[in-house]
């Protein structure tokens, strides 16, 4: 084993050793005799500096050691030394296995007056090749992926040249393990000989959240971590662009969100925002954004009226938000095709479905969200419903009771509202559950045949005895239902309303456009008079809280094996088995 250090810039060594001889020189100065005069008053003070001479020799060493090493050091630290673990491993004379791993994240296009990082690690690279023994062969590992694929075999140290030129930023993450282990595969199927990793990077912070020990490193013989970052990072970023309800329609305004953030010294004034739809530029915002604030969210407003989308089949529009380029342009712009469609389907689920008649009195319990969601949609006893009408309808209403419900149904369906409802089967409940977990939004409400206490005892409750649990409902039901409605009430009738600091923090209950007072004054007029609580006492939550453990650990451990066969289709794949 040899554990002498190797010098990678010997020159600031050298620098170093030259000017640690500073410290020295000015010490041998103070130690300049003085001229001697006979002073009777000061013997005593001679006599008690004679007793102290000792400790502030020792003093003076001491502040000499400490100075002197303090620049030594300094000049090795510019010179990075390292440890070789083997002689072999680098011995000038004999080839090498390199394994060069680059991280080509997005963060690594960031741009100075030697180009990008991405360009100065392949010079760092470059000059690696340049110092190997003839004969070397070097593996070259894009990290995060490359367009036209790579290949993970050793190159000559020509072909690495070429290989390390095809490199590019992608819009992906590093990550040190995934490197590590991208290195190892490549160490494995090398040839027999002394090897050496090098991984060239910026060393971003979130690249090393996955490096919980030194387990990491620890079967690899020798593993070099290139620093290329720059002195001074500043950037701005779209961090994301979003459709705030999802899609779009050819009627209604859509709002679409560009989320900004801003990091670097000093704050980035008057920094125009740009929306664009299919290459055309069709608004723009002024803002300012202030470093380490966090999300800065803007708001734009766009009709797709231009679009002629068929019923089923949604038309795309390719939209497009940049802000003024800095020096990594690659995320200076975002791009987002919004689906933009005719007619949203709605299915509705309460006691009647379609048999509703308003004269006969058969309300369903969907009506009134049914009339504020479609106005112009109803049935046969419906005088303000008209076939054109129906046909510019946004919302498709699909008025179904829970035993009509089937796959067809919620095949396209936005949303799915259950109100005053029995509790559904095992059956209704699965079909409902993976609707869901599909990425379905489901409202249930209660109201005419909803009970509480049945639901509790029903599949789609939590904790429910079935394996696994289909369960819709987050929490248990209080199986008695809060206030008293008015033909029940015997004195005072007491009204429930809703409490709008309940709803100001969840994004559900915004609306684009509307400020504050104004949502105020909306959900402040609804009243009731009767509700269902939730059971979120301590026992409760406790066992909600196992649950969700017990369905977390088995999700990990159905991706553990799905990774296991990845892993094992792969080594397969390359070792001609498949």
């Amino acid at each position: 084993m040899n554990f002498l250090p190797q010098l990678s810039a010997w020159q600031f060594a050298l620098a170093g050793a030259i000017c640690a001889a500073g410290p020295i020189i000015i010490h041998l100065l103070n130690r300049r005799r003085y001229k001697v005069v006979e002073w009777a008053a000061m013997d005593f003070l001679r006599e008690a500096m004679a007793r102290n001479r000792r400790i502030m020799r020792l003093r003076d060493l001491l502040l000499l050691l400490l100075r002197t090493a303090a620049v030594l050091l300094f000049g090795l630290a510019l010179a990075r030394p390292f440890l070789a673990a083997s002689d072999e491993q680098f011995d000038g004379s004999k080839p090498l296995h390199a394994v060069l791993v680059f991280d080509n994240s997005l963060s690594m296009g960031f741009e100075s007056l030697g180009g990008t990082l991405l360009d100065q690690a392949k010079q760092r690279a470059t000059e690696f090749l340049d110092r190997l023994p003839a004969g070397s062969r070097v593996s070259v590992i894009p990290l995060c992926g490359a367009a036209g694929g790579y290949s993970p075999d050793a190159y000559t140290i020509d072909d690495a040249r070429e290989a390390i030129t095809r490199i590019a930023v992608v819009d992906r993450a590093a990550s040190v393990s995934r490197a590590m282990n991208e290195a190892r595969r490549a160490a494995q199927a090398g040839p027999e000989l002394a090897q050496r990793i090098v991984f060239l990077t910026d060393q971003q912070q979130q690249n090393w959240r996955d490096v919980a020990s030194g387990e990491t490193f620890a079967d690899l013989e020798s593993v070099q971590i290139v620093d290329v970052s720059g002195a001074e990072l500043e950037n701005t970023w779209i961090a994301d662009l979003r459709v705030q309800d999802g899609l779009a329609d050819v009627e209604t305004p859509t709002t679409l969100v560009a989320v900004l953030r801003h990091e670097g010294a000093g704050p980035r004034h008057d920094l125009p925002v740009t929306l664009s739809v299919d290459g055309i530029e069709v608004a723009s915002k002024t803002v300012t954004l202030e470093p380490g604030a966090g999300a800065r969210e803007v708001a734009f407003t766009h009709t797709f009226s231009g679009y002629q989308p068929e019923v089923g089949r949604p038309a795309l529009a390719a939209v497009q938000v940049t802000i003024a380029p800095d020096r990594l342009p690659t995320d200076d712009q975002r791009h987002l095709v919004v689906p933009v469609v005719a007619s949203l389907p709605v299915v509705f689920v309460d006691q009647f479905g379609a048999s509703e008649d308003v004269l006969k009195g058969r309300v369903g319990e969907t009506r009134h969200l049914r009339k504020l969601l479609a106005p112009t949609s109803g049935n046969r006893n419906d005088s303000s419903l008209t076939s054109l009408n129906a046909d510019r309808e946004l919302v498709q209403v699909r008025h179904v009771t829970p035993t009509e419900l089937s796959r067809e149904v919620l095949a396209d369906a936005r949303l799915v509202v259950l109100a005053g409802v029995a509790p559904p089967t095992i059956e209704q409940a699965q079909l409902l559950r993976e609707y869901v977990e599909q990425g379905g939004q489901l409202v249930i409400a209660a109201g005419a045949e909803f009970d509480p206490a049945e639901w509790n005892g029903s599949p789609a409750a939590p904790l429910a005895d079935e394996e696994p649990s289909p369960a819709l409902l987050p929490a248990p039901l209080e199986p008695n239902f809060v206030g008293t409605l008015p033909n029940e009430a015997s004195g005072t009738l007491r009204p429930m309303f809703l409490d709008f600091e309940s709803l100001s923090a969840n994004k559900y209950f915004q609306l684009a456009g509307v400020d504050e007072q104004e949502l105020r004054d909306l959900y402040s007029e609804p009243l009731f008079f009767q509700a269902v609580a939730s059971r979120l006492d301590d026992e409760t939550v406790a066992e909600l809280r196992e649950a969700e453990r017990e369905r977390l650990r088995r999700i990990a451990e159905f991706l553990r094996e799905s990774a296991e066969r990845r892993t094992e289709f792969a080594r397969q794949e390359s070792a001609g088995g498949v």
